[in-house]
C-alpha cells in the first residue's frame, strides 16, 4: 500500500495493531484522525500523548456513544465530508474499534475514493475496498519495550539490553541446569544464605554449611563465587557474588536463552532487570521481557523455594498481564516445581510456566511460544 498524508484510526483496546501502520516509514502520514466512542476518551487521549511524542499530528474525533449506530454513521459521513477534496490521500485503519465502528464506518467509506485497509497479525494489509487485493506490506515493527510500556500507562525507570557474563558463571550455570536433579534440593539453602549476607551486610554466613547441601556450595567455590573456611561457613568475595549466588544465575541463563532466541527468529525487542512505574507510581520490577510480532512476553525468574509464596508470584503476572494488554504473555521461569495448587492456579489464568528439567528446553518453549 502507498503512503497516504492522512489516516483514519478506529480506537480500541488492541492499541498496538492501530499504532504500527503510524509508526511505519512507507506508511507515517502527517495527520491521523483518532476516531472514538465516549467510553474510549481515556483511551484515546493516552494513544494521542504517545503520538504526539512521536510528532505524528494527531486530531481526536468523538462519535458519541458506543451504541448509537446511527450516530456513528452520520459522524463518519461528517469525516467523509470534510476530507472529500483529499479522499485519494486517505487511508482508513479499520485493523481497530467495536463492530459497530467499523460497519459504521465500511457502510460510509465503501465505494468511495478513500482506502480501507485491515492489517493481519502476519502483517499482511487487506483492502476491504479491493476484494481479492492482498498487499503484502511487512510492517516495520518500530514498537519498542519502553513505548509499549508507555502505551499501557507504564513507564520504564530501567532496563538492561546486555548483559557481562564471565566464562566461569557460564560453565557454573551449565552444570547447575545439566544436573538439577543433584542440586535441586539445596538451591532454596543456597539463596538463604546468601539473602541473609545481603540483608545484615555481611560477606561471611552465620550457617555452617551441612552435609547435604556440600554439593551445591562445593560447586560454587570451584568456580570462584565463594569461599568455605575452616568452621564450614561460606564467604562471599563480594556483593556481586552475593547476587550471583541468590538467584542472578539464573536471569543470566534467562538473558543467554534470549539472545538465542533472538538470533534465530529475530525479536522486536528484548530486555531484562526492567523498572515500571505505573500511572498510581506503584514500582514493579520484571527480570526479562521481549516483544515478538507486537505482543509482549514477560517474564519471571526464581530460584528460591517457592512454596507459599508461588501465589504471589503468580497475582503480580497476572496483575501485569491485566495491565499491559490482551496480547501479553506471562511466563514463569522457576528452578524449583511449583505445587500442584499453583500449577493449576497458573493454567486457570493463561501463565506458562516452565519449572524444573523443562529449563533445559527452555530455548525450544519460548520459540514455541512465539509461533502460536
Amino acid at each position: 500500500m502507498e503512503q497516504k498524508d492522512i489516516q483514519i484510526v478506529l480506537v480500541h483496546d488492541l492499541i498496538v495493531s492501530s499504532i504500527t501502520p503510524l509508526l511505519d516509514q512507507k506508511l507515517r502520514p502527517d495527520k491521523v484522525y483518532l476516531c472514538y466512542t465516549d467510553d474510549q476518551e481515556e483511551l484515546t487521549k493516552k494513544i494521542k500523548k504517545f503520538l504526539c511524542r512521536k510528532k505524528v499530528d494527531t486530531i481526536l474525533y468523538s462519535l458519541g456513544h458506543a451504541h448509537a449506530f446511527e450516530h456513528i454513521q452520520e459522524k463518519f459521513l461528517e469525516l467523509a465530508m470534510l476530507l472529500e477534496e483529499r479522499a485519494a490521500e486517505v487511508a482508513i485503519n479499520l485493523t481497530g474499534g467495536t463492530r459497530l465502528m467499523s460497519l459504521a464506518a465500511q457502510s460510509i467509506f465503501h465505494n468511495t475514493r478513500f482506502t480501507l485497509f485491515y492489517a493481519l497479525p502476519s502483517d499482511e494489509l487487506i483492502h476491504i475496498d479491493q476484494p481479492g487485493n492482498r498487499d503484502r506490506h511487512p510492517l516495520q515493527d518500530h514498537i519498542r519495550l519502553r513505548d509499549f510500556f508507555a502505551l499501557h500507562d507504564y513507564e520504564v525507570m530501567s532496563l538492561k539490553r546486555s548483559f557481562k557474563i564471565s566464562h566461569e558463571s557460564r560453565a557454573l550455570t551449565k552444570e547447575l541446569i545439566q544436573k538439577m536433579d543433584l542440586y535441586a534440593h539445596s538451591i532454596g539453602k543456597l539463596n538463604y544464605v546468601a539473602d541473609q549476607c545481603d540483608r545484615y551486610h555481611e560477606f561471611e554466613s552465620q550457617e555452617r554449611i551441612q552435609e547435604k547441601h556440600q554439593a551445591i556450595f562445593e560447586l560454587f567455590y570451584e568456580h570462584g563465587f565463594l569461599q568455605i573456611n575452616q568452621s564450614l561457613r561460606p564467604e562471599f568475595s563480594s556483593q556481586e557474588a552475593i547476587e550471583f549466588c541468590r538467584g542472578l544465575w539464573l536471569e543470566e541463563y534467562l538473558y543467554l536463552t534470549l539472545k538465542e532466541v533472538d538470533n534465530e527468529i529475530n525479536l522486536q525487542d528484548v530486555a531484562i532487570s526492567i523498572e515500571l512505574i505505573d500511572k498510581n507510581e506503584t514500582k514493579n520490577e520484571l527480570d526479562g521481557a521481549f516483544l515478538y510480532n507486537n505482543q509482549l512476553f514477560i517474564i519471571e525468574a526464581k530460584t528460591a523455594n517457592l512454596d507459599g509464596k508461588g501465589s504471589d508470584i503468580l497475582y503480580k503476572l497476572d496483575t501485569l498481564k491485566g495491565y499491559a494488554g490482551i496480547n501479553t504473555h506471562p511466563i514463569l521461569v522457576t528452578f524449583r516445581e511449583l505445587r500442584s495448587y499453583d500449577k493449576r492456579r497458573a493454567k486457570s489464568l493463561g501463565i506458562t510456566v516452565v519449572e524444573g528439567k523443562e529449563l533445559r528446553q527452555l530455548k525450544s518453549i519460548i520459540k514455541k511460544l512465539c509461533e502460536l
